[in-house]
């Protein structure tokens, strides 16, 4: 768990802090009181991935239940501190700008798939926002979670012979609850690109096992050829030797890293805590990692480097097998 503090460089958005969290619990059992949280102190930084890891029965859905607003317990005793962008969490406006998944999924088992994701768009989404509009979003949000063609098929409930929808499939529906109220997009372009990070790493690991014709020689060559690539592509070196220019020029570690950085950060710009200087977010990064071009444009210029990939791969494999070295 990361101890709490102040960023000097902050991004615009919900940064959550917490301190001397506790909870305590009434056992029935006993009928004594029972801590299941003692002083937690952490932090959630805006654009961060934050894994909470623990063996079973730690309190770590209880954490989260704790930092979301999500206690049905009334008689549990929730205490300590919690803090949004630096002021005391407000419930009400917390609950507007953050979105929780269920641990697990709480689905009514006589709804269809869009139904469910709809009563929830209806219910989430503000009066602003038209009727049309919700339904063409929620229709948006079925085609991102691969759900449409289940979209009329009802939830089910095995333990009362209900039949319905797949595990993962509900899995799905209890994100797109959550996600209705926001743009899926988002999350889909990540995965796309990653997507396309793996393929052509793939491709070069196939090529690099085609040339030395063993495991283990494929796996050095391998790990030397991604050190390569990794260390002149600008995450390792400061400045970049004229002669190992055209490899981050090359890299799809570049245009895969630039592509993400312009999804997040270009529209948001950073503040410095004891200045108050205002930064836009993408100088906040080294220019070796910025490769100039748009997100739209990286994203074309990674997808050209899959198709590359992908032909220099069956190049590789025809020539191999021509030679008789497969």
């Amino acid at each position: 768990m990361l101890k709490s503090q102040s960023s000097a460089l902050r991004k615009e958005g919900a940064l959550i802090e917490w301190s001397d969290v506790s909870y305590t619990v009434h056992d029935r059992a006993t009928g004594q009181k029972k801590r299941i949280l003692a002083d937690m102190t952490g932090m959630a930084q805006p654009g961060r991935l934050l894994s909470i890891m623990g063996p079973s029965g730690a309190g770590k859905s209880t954490l989260l239940d704790v930092l979301a607003c999500n206690n049905s317990n009334r008689t549990a005793v929730p205490d300590g501190r919690i803090l949004v962008d630096g002021a005391p969490r407000n419930d009400r406006a917390f609950g507007r700008i953050s979105c929780y998944v269920q641990q697990k999924d709480v689905l009514l088992a006589s709804a269809t798939v869009r139904e469910v994701i709809l009563t929830s768009a209806l219910l989430k989404l503000p009066r602003s926002v038209s009727v049309a509009e919700k339904r063409a979003r929620v229709e948006a949000t079925l085609k991102e979670l691969d759900l449409t063609a289940c979209a009329n098929t009802l939830i089910g409930e095995e333990t009362i012979g209900l039949k319905g929808i797949s595990g993962g499939q509900k899995r799905r529906v209890s994100v797109g609850i959550e996600l209705v109220k926001a743009s899926a997009a988002g999350f889909f372009t990540f995965f796309a690109v990653f997507s396309m990070f793996q393929v052509i790493s793939e491709g070069i690991g196939a090529c690099c096992a085609v040339a030395t014709r063993t495991s283990t020689s494929a796996i050095i060559l391998l790990t030397f050829v991604l050190l390569l690539v990794l260390s002149f592509s600008g995450f390792l070196t400061v400045k970049t030797p004229i002669y190992f220019v055209w490899v981050q020029k090359t890299s799809y570690l570049t245009y895969a890293f630039s592509a993400l950085l312009e999804r997040e950060f270009s529209d948001i710009s950073f503040r410095d805590a004891d200045t108050g200087e205002v930064l836009p977010g993408m100088q906040a990064f080294p220019a070796s990692l910025r490769t100039g071009l748009t997100y739209a444009q990286n994203i074309g210029v990674l997808a050209g480097q899959v198709g590359g990939m992908e032909l220099v791969k069956l190049a590789v494999f025809h020539i191999a097998h021509r030679l008789e070295l497969l």
